[in-house]
């Protein structure tokens, strides 16, 4: 597994200069702590790793990112959640539908076998038939990450998402990230202050 990002330079569509020459490498399944003040470009760069800019999002894009040598730009977009997935910090501007089964399905086609697959790697199962408008805060993080790992990417990259989040979600997801990494895939968790990542292996700051 490796992930290597050389020269990035990200403006937005009024000219903001946002990312600014970044390059990092990583060619071993890890947990990364990427930390820099508000405004530095987390989110932005986490758009990039995971194609929704410019796939999605009109930015000014220079510089190259390659998922075991695969530059992400030949990637179609219909293809890239099989290469990276991604987790907001809002986990509402991720759900689309009403009920958990077919949130976490939807990427899979409602697969019923891969679904309740991930549902019950996730311990999530007991809420395969709740609203998606009930869930807790915490239960729609766990929801968004199994609908991203339904298509077992590579990278998965979490925006801030141990915010707002209680001992008992914190854990839950970190345990499970520590799963992930055995089974060969990096983890990217963003966020403001390095003591807000209950667990890491490499920090790396953006300026």
């Amino acid at each position: 597994m490796k992930l290597e990002i050389k020269d990035l330079f990200i403006e937005s569509v009024d000219g903001n200069k946002i990312v600014n020459d970044f390059s990092f490498i990583q060619e071993d399944e890890i947990i990364i702590g990427l930390i820099g003040k508000g405004g530095c470009g987390k989110t932005t760069l986490a758009y990039a790793i995971s194609g929704i800019i410019p796939k999605f999002l009109n930015y000014y894009k220079k510089g190259e990112i390659f998922i075991d040598n695969i530059n992400i730009d030949t990637i179609e977009k219909s293809e890239i959640g099989k290469y990276v997935g991604i987790v907001f910090q809002n986990p509402d501007y991720q759900i689309f539908f009403n009920n958990v089964e077919s949130e976490v399905g939807f990427p899979v086609n409602f697969s019923k076998g891969q679904t309740e697959k991930i549902m019950e790697l996730l311990g999530i199962e007991d809420l395969k038939n709740k609203k998606t408008d009930y869930l807790s805060y915490g239960e729609k993080k766990l929801v968004i990450l199994a609908s991203n790992l339904s298509l077992d990417p590579k990278i998965i990259v979490l925006d801030e998402v141990f915010s707002s989040l209680d001992k008992y979600y914190k854990k839950k997801i970190i345990n499970f990230l520590k799963q992930l990494k055995k089974q060969g895939k990096i983890i990217i968790i963003i966020e403001n202050e390095i003591d807000k990542i209950p667990y890491f292996d490499r920090i790396t700051e953006l300026l």
